[in-house]
């Protein structure tokens, strides 16, 4: 999840809008709701997801990151640009997700879910 944050925090449209308000999990009522802010959740554990000679060579991976603002426009911009980054990082975006604007809180929102197959780095020793 750090590596999806820390890309998340080079783009430049995505750290001008957003500056420190990417969270994991969940955004803090106390925060700025009047600007853009990025939460980024696990939809599920990783898994192993390809063996060979029983070794584990790839984990499958699958967040769902919700881009919310109080327009329209940037919130778009955002997601558009969240989707870049996270293919960047080898996950494409899957079907399902939201995009509504929420009267309660006068913010638009965009939630899509995202999945990769990353292979291992190391392999595992058992």
């Amino acid at each position: 999840m750090m590596e999806i944050n820390n890309a998340l925090r080079e783009n430049t449209l995505i750290a001008e809008s957003c500056g420190d308000r990417i969270k994991p999990y969940e955004y803090a009522e106390t925060g700025d709701l009047f600007s853009p802010f990025i939460i980024i959740t696990p939809s599920q554990p990783s898994k192993p997801s390809s063996y060979g000679s029983n070794i584990n060579h790839s984990e499958s991976y699958y967040y769902q990151i919700n881009v919310e603002a109080t327009s329209r426009g940037v919130r778009d911009s955002l997601a558009y640009e969240v989707r870049k980054v996270m293919r960047t990082l080898g996950f494409e975006q899957q079907a399902g997700g939201l995009d509504t604007y929420f009267k309660e809180t006068k913010r638009y929102v965009n939630t899509r879910l995202y999945s990769a197959i990353l292979f291992n780095q190391k392999e595992e020793n058992e």
